[in-house]
């Protein structure tokens, strides 16, 4: 085998490792935005993920009070009902 025949051998290896990763990692975006819809209330971040915007967008949306989000204690995350997620 030449060098240039092992190198290419080597780039199509490293290749179809990513490849690999890559439908890896798709999969596992799958299953994360499924778990993110079986919910009830979300994070910012995660409602921001369920409304394709920010995480800017959707704190903003709570503070101009466009959208209703429970926040326990000052300091604490806000939650945010799934009912809201539509209005952001």
């Amino acid at each position: 085998m030449t060098p240039e025949q092992a190198l290419y051998h080597q780039i199509q290896q490293r290749n179809q490792r990513i490849v690999q990763q890559m439908q890896e990692m798709n999969e596992m975006l799958e299953e994360l935005r499924l778990r993110i819809e079986e919910k009830k209330e979300y994070s910012v971040k995660e409602a921001a993920i369920k409304a394709g915007k920010s995480e800017i967008t959707v704190r903003r949306a709570i503070e101009q009070g466009r959208i209703i989000s429970n926040q326990p204690l000052f300091g604490m995350p806000h939650r945010i009902p799934a009912s809201e997620i539509e209005k952001i």
